[in-house]
């Protein structure tokens, strides 16, 4: 549940939390040996973004903020078999008639029934990890989309969905039945406004952990998927995961297809096209997309954390692809049609570039560091076809155990032809900081 409201004054929740010490209440008991706890943060930032001259978003089109402030705060609750997570923000932008925004979201609303000391029952909203995976997640269904300007979501903003999940665990083997169906949202294309079911067959075997899904997704014919991460030694863990159906509901519009696509009935491209990106042009179109991830954490005293992952995404743009994307966003701006007409069709283009790349090949290099009361981390995302940059780092300062400045940054580089630099998103810096309750 989403609900957004406007108003002239900061909300007084907020207010609440900045001067609230929180609490955390007592452990159950040995009834369930569960933890009561109850807590959170208020958060407050300014962030400055500097947009790319691109085609795709002349005269900011697209209506991105340059400059925001930003109040937030998030109240988390567990209690025995429940739990509750919820987060409201303000934010004040630059950008025309919209001033100040508020948004209140209810990110988690769970209840887990134990049946047996083997088997569980939860239902609500919720996250449900499947994939070990940093960056790029194949089997990443029920999880948070990962933001590389925030990798460990410390701002809070992941989001569960409503689902039943029916587990049963034994000494080393575990199966899970899941169903989700979201369908208060509409379709991204990706985890969002979808209704899919899944199988999970997990073991774990000494310093390696191994599962199987089959899936089942609206827009999709049955998938099948699989996960394995491990540890070499106290410094070395790896991990890999990769899922294949066929079809695929991520967006893109039918002036991209390949011509045999085109020309295929069940691709709905020609009754569909008026829909832009986010017509599901790839649903039913006989062809079989593949993604699988595959990286590595190093740990070493006195040293920085490595982690490297390489990641195929066949959904993603192929080089003839990308080409007719470049050729359609020349074609538009040479076109006799209104400005706005125009920065419709673009934009239509620009909603494909999304933060992990429309592309189909990516490596993730980063390293993370621990000096004094600094957290640092930083690294590169590097597109392997046009060989375009990603540059993301955070610093964060711990004056104590609940207050923090947080500093993060991201710029985008590439060729005049590549897609960081198609991107309206050039540069972006930000402060905050955050207490702790």
């Amino acid at each position: 549940m989403r609900l957004t409201l406007r108003l002239k004054s900061q909300p007084l929740l907020l207010a609440c939390l900045l001067l609230c010490d929180g609490a955390r209440a007592d452990d159950a008991g040995a009834a369930g040996g569960d933890t009561n706890w109850l807590g959170g943060f208020a958060l407050l930032g300014r962030e400055r973004t500097v947009l790319n001259a691109t085609p795709l978003n002349q005269a900011n089109f697209l209506d991105l903020a340059e400059h925001k402030t930003e109040l937030a705060g998030l109240l988390e609750v567990r209690f025995q078999q429940f739990s509750w997570r919820a987060r409201v923000e303000t934010t004040h932008s630059d950008v025309a008639g919209q001033g100040q925004h508020t948004a209140f979201t209810l990110q988690e609303l769970n209840r887990v029934f134990q049946l047996n000391d083997a088997v569980t029952l939860s239902l609500g909203k919720r996250l449900y990890a499947l994939d070990p995976s940093y960056v790029n997640q194949p089997l990443g269904f029920f999880q948070k989309r990962s933001d590389l300007s925030d990798p460990l979501d410390s701002l809070g903003q992941s989001e569960g969905m409503p689902m039943a999940v029916l587990s049963w665990t034994g000494a080393s083997a575990s199966v899970a039945a899941l169903y989700s169906r979201d369908a208060r949202r509409h379709a991204d294309g990706y985890n969002r406004g979808v209704e899919q079911s899944l199988l999970k067959f997990g073991y774990e075997f000494p310093q390696l952990s191994a599962s199987i899904v089959l899936r089942r997704a609206s827009g999709e014919a049955n998938g099948v998927g699989a996960s394995l991460s491990g540890a070499v030694g106290e410094t070395l863990s790896w991990y890999g995961s990769a899922y294949s159906a066929r079809g695929s509901q991520r967006p893109i519009v039918a002036g991209l297809l390949d011509a045999d696509a085109r020309l295929n009935p069940n691709t709905g491209a020609s009754g569909e096209a008026g829909q832009g990106a986010y017509a599901s042009l790839r649903a039913n179109d006989g062809r079989r997309y593949h993604r699988a991830t595959v990286g590595l954490v190093w740990t070493l005293p006195d040293l920085p954390k490595l982690q490297l992952e390489y990641a195929y995404d066949g959904r993603g743009l192929s080089d003839a692809q990308f080409g007719r994307l470049l050729a359609l966003a020349k074609a538009n701006r040479q076109s006799a049609l209104p400005p706005q007409a125009i920065g419709g069709l673009q934009a239509q283009l620009a909603q494909l570039l999304v933060s992990q790349g429309a592309r189909r090949r990516y490596l993730s290099v980063s390293l993370a560091q621990t000096v004094g009361e600094w957290e640092l981390g930083g690294g590169v995302y590097l597109g392997q076809e046009d060989r375009s940059r990603v540059w993301h780092g955070t610093a964060d300062y711990h004056f104590d155990t609940r207050t923090t400045l947080m500093i993060s940054a991201l710029h985008q580089a590439g060729a005049a032809d590549s897609e960081r630099a198609l991107s309206p998103l050039g540069s972006s810096l930000a402060l905050r900081l955050r207490r702790l309750f």
